[in-house]
């Protein structure tokens, strides 16, 4: 019966155009992925004098950017970025000067390293916390904390960034990483809600089964709770992590003398604030610019491969067995 179902679902048309859709979606998608891997072995002047801009590189002209990687390691060895960063704090003009010098992609690797990885965990474990105490006790506040986070959901709060850098900066908090950290410790966000109804779902007997036994209410979160909850979490942290990845606002805005990776790809081809550094063979080469965005991308499409079975996966949980 299930698969005269399964058959009888295929031969829908609506599923039959939806499914040649996400085919024809994911074929341009590793299209883009394929023709970035090409160009980025190809020289400037077989990209852009030579106007090859699809066809495999040119031995003739490309041959050490193809064989030896070039691009890659001019992006590797000669980043480096010279600028300064203004801003008011209260009525005094700050100036923070930043300069590195060549081969310091490994630098703003480790940048990008410590505020998406660190920020992407706490706003995966953090919201899990306040969902998890929010559905399991029953109380006033509970109700009213659920309801503002739906209030802050349903109405756009716009024009925040004046005032909340004015405080950033008057705390010292401000182009730091730590201020970062602390600034995404909250519960609100989608993701809350995610939290919530999965665990108004979860049986209260994993809970008092430790209660009984004498487990405090820390120790239950901590060996029982979140361990139940490893693959929501796991989810929720995957996609966090490729958002604060390819994050470009919130460094540039809050951390402006602490480049990530996605900063730097940025000025590749936008030099903001005066920014120099990138005369050596990376202004204006095409093929050297998008060498650095396959090296942006090629983490998250590792990370992917790695974990999408696992994250991805239908989120059970077994039963209580006496």
């Amino acid at each position: 019966m299930e698969k005269k179902a399964r058959n009888e679902l295929n031969k829908n048309p609506v599923v039959i155009v939806v499914a040649v859709v996400l085919v024809v979606y994911a074929l341009s998608m590793i299209f883009v992925l394929g023709w970035g891997l090409l160009s980025s072995l190809k020289s400037n002047l077989d990209f852009n004098t030579a106007q090859n801009y699809i066809d495999m590189p040119n031995m003739k002209w490309s041959e050490k950017e193809f064989t030896q990687l070039m691009n890659y390691q001019t992006v590797l060895l000669k980043t480096n970025l010279t600028f300064e960063a203004k801003y008011f704090s209260g009525f005094d003009l700050s100036t923070k000067q930043v300069h590195t010098t060549e081969g310091n992609y490994f630098v703003y690797l480790f940048n990008t390293l410590a505020y998406t990885l660190t920020g992407s965990v706490i706003l995966a474990v953090v919201p899990a916390i306040g969902a998890y105490m929010c559905a399991k006790y029953k109380f006033l506040f509970s109700k009213i904390q659920i309801n503002v986070y739906l209030l802050f959901m349903m109405i756009p709060i716009i024009g925040a960034y004046p005032a909340e850098l004015t405080l950033l900066r008057t705390l010292g908090m401000y182009d730091t990483l730590w201020g970062n950290w602390i600034q995404k410790l909250h519960f609100s966000g989608m993701y809350f809600f995610v939290y919530l109804a999965f665990y108004q779902g979860m049986a209260d007997a994993y809970a008092e089964a430790a209660e009984i036994d004498g487990a405090s209410q820390f120790s239950v979160l901590c060996s029982i709770i979140l361990p139940l909850s490893i693959k929501t979490i796991g989810s929720v942290w995957l996609v966090q992590f490729i958002t604060l990845w390819n994050d470009y606002q919130v460094p540039m805005l809050y951390l402006p003398t602490i480049p990530t990776l996605a900063y730097v790809t940025y000025a590749f081809a936008n030099p903001v604030n005066g920014m120099k550094g990138l005369e050596n063979g990376i202004q204006g080469n095409t093929p050297v610019l998008i060498a650095a965005c396959m090296l942006l991308a090629m983490p998250i499409l590792g990370i992917y491969i790695a974990f999408n079975q696992k994250m991805m996966g239908n989120i059970s949980m077994g039963g209580i067995k006496g």
